[in-house]
Protein backbone atom coordinates (compact mmCIF):
# COMPACT_ATOMS: atom_id res chain seq x y z
CA UNK A 1 0.00 0.00 0.00
CA UNK A 2 2.92 2.43 0.85
CA UNK A 3 4.51 1.40 -2.41
CA UNK A 4 1.54 2.57 -4.51
CA UNK A 5 1.16 5.24 -2.23
CA UNK A 6 4.88 6.65 -3.54
CA UNK A 7 4.04 5.76 -7.15
CA UNK A 8 1.17 7.69 -7.31
CA UNK A 9 3.01 10.58 -5.87
CA UNK A 10 5.40 10.63 -8.56
CA UNK A 11 3.38 9.93 -11.04
CA UNK A 12 1.11 13.03 -10.01
CA UNK A 13 4.98 15.21 -10.03
CA UNK A 14 5.18 14.63 -13.65
CA UNK A 15 2.08 14.84 -14.18
CA UNK A 16 1.93 18.89 -12.56
CA UNK A 17 5.33 19.60 -14.20
CA UNK A 18 3.79 18.53 -17.97
CA UNK A 19 1.42 21.31 -16.86
CA UNK A 20 3.52 23.84 -15.95
CA UNK A 21 5.76 23.41 -19.27
CA UNK A 22 2.23 23.49 -21.27
CA UNK A 23 1.61 26.65 -19.19
CA UNK A 24 5.18 28.11 -19.50
CA UNK A 25 5.28 27.43 -23.09
CA UNK A 26 2.35 29.40 -23.83
CA UNK A 27 4.52 33.18 -22.95
CA UNK A 28 7.93 33.14 -24.69
CA UNK A 29 10.72 33.88 -22.20
CA UNK A 30 12.39 37.35 -22.32
CA UNK A 31 15.91 37.45 -24.67
CA UNK A 32 18.75 38.49 -22.25
CA UNK A 33 21.36 41.15 -23.48
CA UNK A 34 24.99 39.94 -23.68
CA UNK A 35 27.00 40.10 -20.83
CA UNK A 36 29.52 42.53 -21.13
CA UNK A 37 33.78 41.48 -20.26
CA UNK A 38 33.61 44.88 -18.30
CA UNK A 39 30.86 44.01 -16.32
CA UNK A 40 30.33 42.03 -13.15
CA UNK A 41 27.83 38.84 -13.77
CA UNK A 42 24.87 38.46 -11.65
CA UNK A 43 22.64 35.78 -10.75
CA UNK A 44 19.97 34.55 -12.40
CA UNK A 45 16.28 36.17 -11.65
CA UNK A 46 14.01 33.48 -9.83
CA UNK A 47 11.85 31.71 -12.43
CA UNK A 48 8.42 32.46 -13.40
CA UNK A 49 5.72 31.27 -11.30
CA UNK A 50 3.35 28.50 -12.74
CA UNK A 51 0.14 30.83 -13.14
CA UNK A 52 1.60 33.75 -14.64
CA UNK A 53 -0.49 36.43 -16.30
CA UNK A 54 -2.86 35.21 -19.01
CA UNK A 55 -3.30 37.19 -22.26
CA UNK A 56 -6.13 37.05 -24.94
CA UNK A 57 -3.84 35.33 -27.30
CA UNK A 58 -2.76 32.71 -24.42
CA UNK A 59 -5.94 31.94 -22.85
CA UNK A 60 -6.98 28.91 -25.58
CA UNK A 61 -3.72 27.17 -24.29
CA UNK A 62 -3.90 27.59 -21.03
CA UNK A 63 -7.38 25.83 -20.89
CA UNK A 64 -6.27 23.09 -22.88
CA UNK A 65 -3.47 22.48 -20.74
CA UNK A 66 -5.80 22.33 -17.71
CA UNK A 67 -8.32 20.37 -19.70
CA UNK A 68 -5.59 18.01 -20.39
CA UNK A 69 -4.27 17.32 -16.69
CA UNK A 70 -7.82 17.02 -15.48
CA UNK A 71 -7.75 14.08 -18.48
CA UNK A 72 -4.91 12.57 -17.34
CA UNK A 73 -5.93 12.71 -13.37
CA UNK A 74 -8.06 9.36 -14.15
CA UNK A 75 -4.88 7.47 -15.00
CA UNK A 76 -3.00 8.43 -11.54
CA UNK A 77 -3.31 5.48 -8.39
CA UNK A 78 -4.11 8.98 -6.04
CA UNK A 79 -6.62 8.05 -3.06
CA UNK A 80 -10.07 8.58 -3.59
CA UNK A 81 -10.48 11.69 -1.35
CA UNK A 82 -6.95 13.47 -2.96
CA UNK A 83 -8.12 12.38 -6.21
CA UNK A 84 -11.90 14.44 -5.71
CA UNK A 85 -10.05 17.63 -4.38
CA UNK A 86 -8.29 17.33 -7.34
CA UNK A 87 -10.37 16.76 -9.78
CA UNK A 88 -12.72 20.03 -8.76
CA UNK A 89 -9.71 21.76 -8.41
CA UNK A 90 -8.84 21.29 -11.82
CA UNK A 91 -12.62 21.41 -12.78
CA UNK A 92 -12.47 24.97 -11.17
CA UNK A 93 -9.78 26.20 -12.98
CA UNK A 94 -11.26 25.37 -16.34
CA UNK A 95 -14.36 27.60 -15.54
CA UNK A 96 -12.25 30.17 -14.54
CA UNK A 97 -10.55 30.10 -17.67
CA UNK A 98 -13.65 29.78 -19.85
CA UNK A 99 -15.11 32.98 -17.73
CA UNK A 100 -11.91 34.55 -18.53
CA UNK A 101 -11.69 33.58 -22.20
CA UNK A 102 -15.41 35.28 -22.11
CA UNK A 103 -14.17 38.83 -20.96
CA UNK A 104 -11.10 38.93 -23.50
CA UNK A 105 -13.84 38.56 -26.20
CA UNK A 106 -16.40 41.04 -25.04
CA UNK A 107 -13.67 43.66 -24.20
CA UNK A 108 -12.64 43.32 -27.57
CA UNK A 109 -15.50 43.46 -29.21
CA UNK A 110 -16.85 46.71 -27.24
CA UNK A 111 -13.13 47.77 -28.32
CA UNK A 112 -13.79 47.54 -31.74
CA UNK A 113 -17.06 49.61 -31.70
CA UNK A 114 -15.27 51.68 -30.32
CA UNK A 115 -13.14 52.38 -32.98
CA UNK A 116 -15.63 52.10 -35.72
CA UNK A 117 -18.13 54.55 -34.05
CA UNK A 118 -17.29 57.06 -36.20
CA UNK A 119 -17.44 55.37 -39.27
CA UNK A 120 -20.52 53.71 -39.09
CA UNK A 121 -22.18 56.75 -38.57
CA UNK A 122 -21.31 58.91 -41.16
CA UNK A 123 -22.53 55.77 -43.53
CA UNK A 124 -25.55 55.49 -42.01
CA UNK A 125 -26.57 59.28 -42.40
CA UNK A 126 -25.56 58.98 -46.03
CA UNK A 127 -27.59 56.29 -46.65
CA UNK A 128 -30.46 58.14 -44.88
CA UNK A 129 -29.79 61.46 -46.71
CA UNK A 130 -29.65 59.24 -49.79
CA UNK A 131 -33.43 57.64 -48.78
CA UNK A 132 -34.67 61.59 -48.10
CA UNK A 133 -34.15 62.56 -51.29
CA UNK A 134 -35.05 59.61 -53.86
CA UNK A 135 -37.73 60.07 -56.06
CA UNK A 136 -41.25 58.93 -55.42
CA UNK A 137 -41.39 55.24 -56.46
CA UNK A 138 -43.40 54.56 -60.19
CA UNK A 139 -44.91 50.85 -60.25
CA UNK A 140 -45.80 50.16 -63.85
CA UNK A 141 -47.53 47.46 -62.83
CA UNK A 142 -49.46 46.93 -59.58
CA UNK A 143 -51.31 44.08 -58.10
CA UNK A 144 -51.66 42.15 -55.08
CA UNK A 145 -48.40 40.77 -54.86
CA UNK A 146 -46.68 43.96 -54.97
CA UNK A 147 -49.20 45.51 -52.27
CA UNK A 148 -48.76 42.63 -49.41
CA UNK A 149 -44.57 42.80 -50.25
CA UNK A 150 -44.43 46.38 -49.38
CA UNK A 151 -46.98 45.67 -46.35
CA UNK A 152 -44.33 43.18 -45.08
CA UNK A 153 -41.46 45.38 -45.47
CA UNK A 154 -43.38 48.54 -43.85
CA UNK A 155 -44.64 45.75 -41.11
CA UNK A 156 -40.28 44.65 -40.94
CA UNK A 157 -39.03 48.20 -40.71
CA UNK A 158 -41.62 48.94 -37.72
CA UNK A 159 -40.69 46.19 -35.48
CA UNK A 160 -37.17 47.23 -36.53
CA UNK A 161 -37.87 50.76 -35.10
CA UNK A 162 -39.25 48.94 -31.88
CA UNK A 163 -36.32 47.15 -31.45
CA UNK A 164 -34.17 50.18 -31.46
CA UNK A 165 -36.02 52.14 -28.98
CA UNK A 166 -36.02 48.69 -26.66
CA UNK A 167 -31.99 48.96 -27.42
CA UNK A 168 -32.00 52.44 -26.49
CA UNK A 169 -33.69 51.92 -23.37
CA UNK A 170 -31.48 48.86 -21.99
CA UNK A 171 -28.62 50.67 -22.83
CA UNK A 172 -29.65 53.63 -20.71
CA UNK A 173 -30.54 51.06 -18.19
CA UNK A 174 -27.53 49.01 -17.96
CA UNK A 175 -25.46 51.93 -18.03
CA UNK A 176 -26.92 52.49 -14.74
CA UNK A 177 -26.34 48.96 -13.43
CA UNK A 178 -22.58 48.81 -14.52
CA UNK A 179 -21.05 50.72 -11.76
CA UNK A 180 -22.66 48.42 -8.87
CA UNK A 181 -21.06 45.35 -10.86
CA UNK A 182 -17.35 47.23 -11.34
CA UNK A 183 -17.86 47.64 -7.12
CA UNK A 184 -18.70 44.32 -6.48
CA UNK A 185 -15.67 42.84 -8.13
CA UNK A 186 -13.49 45.35 -6.79
CA UNK A 187 -14.65 44.20 -3.67
CA UNK A 188 -14.50 40.19 -5.21
CA UNK A 189 -10.53 40.72 -6.05
CA UNK A 190 -9.49 42.36 -3.02
CA UNK A 191 -10.66 39.34 -1.06
CA UNK A 192 -8.96 36.74 -3.58
CA UNK A 193 -5.74 38.72 -3.32
CA UNK A 194 -5.93 38.26 0.32
CA UNK A 195 -6.52 34.73 0.21
CA UNK A 196 -4.44 34.21 -2.59
CA UNK A 197 -1.47 36.09 -0.46
CA UNK A 198 -2.37 33.75 2.90
CA UNK A 199 -2.12 30.64 0.41
CA UNK A 200 1.18 31.60 -0.69
CA UNK A 201 2.58 32.12 2.27
CA UNK A 202 1.93 29.05 3.83
CA UNK A 203 3.11 27.06 0.30
CA UNK A 204 6.35 28.75 1.67
CA UNK A 205 6.45 27.86 5.10
CA UNK A 206 5.29 24.17 4.49
CA UNK A 207 8.43 21.83 3.95
CA UNK A 208 6.66 19.70 0.81
CA UNK A 209 4.27 20.97 -1.51
CA UNK A 210 1.81 18.66 -2.54
CA UNK A 211 0.44 18.59 -6.17
CA UNK A 212 -2.99 19.59 -5.02
CA UNK A 213 -1.09 22.98 -3.47
CA UNK A 214 -0.13 23.50 -6.51
CA UNK A 215 -3.25 23.61 -8.04
CA UNK A 216 -4.94 25.33 -5.45
CA UNK A 217 -2.55 28.19 -5.76
CA UNK A 218 -3.19 28.61 -9.80
CA UNK A 219 -6.96 28.28 -9.35
CA UNK A 220 -6.66 31.71 -6.74
CA UNK A 221 -4.12 33.66 -9.21
CA UNK A 222 -6.44 32.33 -12.25
CA UNK A 223 -10.07 34.16 -10.12
CA UNK A 224 -7.81 37.11 -9.49
CA UNK A 225 -6.87 37.43 -13.15
CA UNK A 226 -10.74 36.94 -13.99
CA UNK A 227 -11.87 39.25 -11.64
CA UNK A 228 -9.46 42.05 -12.95
CA UNK A 229 -10.39 41.29 -17.10
CA UNK A 230 -13.90 41.25 -15.70
CA UNK A 231 -13.49 44.99 -14.19
CA UNK A 232 -11.83 46.04 -17.66
CA UNK A 233 -14.20 44.26 -19.51
CA UNK A 234 -17.52 46.33 -17.67
CA UNK A 235 -15.06 49.60 -17.91
CA UNK A 236 -14.72 49.56 -22.34
CA UNK A 237 -18.72 48.69 -22.16
CA UNK A 238 -19.55 51.49 -20.07
CA UNK A 239 -17.83 53.65 -22.76
CA UNK A 240 -19.55 51.99 -25.26
CA UNK A 241 -22.55 52.29 -23.98
CA UNK A 242 -21.76 56.84 -23.05
CA UNK A 243 -20.59 57.24 -26.77
CA UNK A 244 -22.90 54.94 -28.81
CA UNK A 245 -25.50 57.90 -28.69
CA UNK A 246 -24.91 59.36 -32.27
CA UNK A 247 -25.19 55.77 -33.57
CA UNK A 248 -28.17 54.71 -32.22
CA UNK A 249 -29.43 57.78 -33.37
CA UNK A 250 -28.45 57.49 -36.59
CA UNK A 251 -29.66 54.25 -36.73
CA UNK A 252 -33.12 55.22 -35.63
CA UNK A 253 -33.56 57.76 -38.14
CA UNK A 254 -32.79 55.75 -41.02
CA UNK A 255 -35.35 53.74 -40.15
CA UNK A 256 -37.27 56.24 -39.51
CA UNK A 257 -36.72 57.18 -43.01
CA UNK A 258 -37.19 53.85 -44.27
CA UNK A 259 -40.63 53.74 -43.19
CA UNK A 260 -41.57 56.97 -44.20
CA UNK A 261 -40.02 55.94 -47.65
CA UNK A 262 -42.20 52.39 -47.63
CA UNK A 263 -45.26 54.51 -46.63
CA UNK A 264 -45.66 56.84 -49.15
CA UNK A 265 -45.02 53.81 -51.93
CA UNK A 266 -47.35 52.12 -50.20
CA UNK A 267 -49.84 54.87 -50.59
CA UNK A 268 -49.11 55.13 -54.06
CA UNK A 269 -49.98 51.43 -54.97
Amino acid sequence: MLLHRHLAALMLVGYVLLGVCLAIAQTPAPARPPASAAQPTTPDAPAQEVEGPIRPETVTLRKDAVQKRLEMLEHLLLPQEEAEAMRATLAQQVKALVALEAAFQKRTAYTTQLATLSRQVEQLNAERQKLAVRSPQRFPEVNEKLRLDYEARLQSTRAELDGLRKELASGEFRLGTIAKEIEQRVIVRAQVEKDLFTARNEAANTTEQSPLLVERLELLDLRQQLQQAEIDMLEVEREWLTKQGPLRDAQLGLAQTRYAVLQQDLETI
